[in-house]
């Protein structure tokens, strides 16, 4: 008579522990991006706020001298559903004025993924790719930024922060 073997405990709690972590990434990596208007009206509304309180040279190195967080930080960021949240603000830097736009998940240790940075850059901020990429990691959108850097955040999160040179409504260049 053949005794069947009882499988391992440990390597069933294995699989259903890897299955699962599957199935929770799976619903967080691959949730869809809902860009709605009332998220591109959000959006519109935070660009003028943050081009009524650009950030000078000035401002930057009395901010960085005094150790202070940024004013009203809370009316420059914006969440997009389904899990992420935007951070866009305009400053200055000895080259020019730029904006800069950071873009995180609200889940902890996963970064956003290229293809949705891109499409939040294009349909919230108007910033377009000159030359469209062939099968690149999100588009040459992406590839076209002044400065890609990862940030950790403190929550945990991972954020990516993009620099894009800022042209004026209307072309002119401000006095401030």
């Amino acid at each position: 008579m053949l005794v069947k073997e009882e499988p391992d405990r440990f390597y069933l709690f294995y699989q259903e522990r890897i299955r699962i972590t599957f199935i929770f990434m799976a619903y967080t990596v691959l949730k869809p991006l809902n860009i709605d208007d009332a998220a591109r009206a959000h959006a519109k509304e935070l660009r003028a706020y943050a081009h009524e309180r650009r950030m000078s040279l000035t401002d930057a190195r009395t901010q960085l001298i005094s150790g202070q967080p940024m004013k009203n930080a809370e009316k420059l960021t914006m969440q997009v559903p389904i899990g992420y949240h935007i951070a866009y603000s305009i400053e200055q830097r000895s080259e020019g004025w730029f904006q800069r736009i950071s873009v995180f998940h609200a889940t902890p240790r996963i970064e956003p993924a290229p293809t949705v940075v891109a499409r939040i850059l294009e349909e919230l901020f108007d910033i377009h790719a000159k030359k469209k990429a062939v099968g690149g990691r999100g588009g040459s959108v992406l590839d076209e930024a002044l400065e890609v850097e990862p940030q950790n955040l403190a929550n945990g999160c991972i954020a990516i922060s993009l620099l894009y040179r800022y042209t004026w409504p209307g072309h002119e260049a401000p006095t401030k």
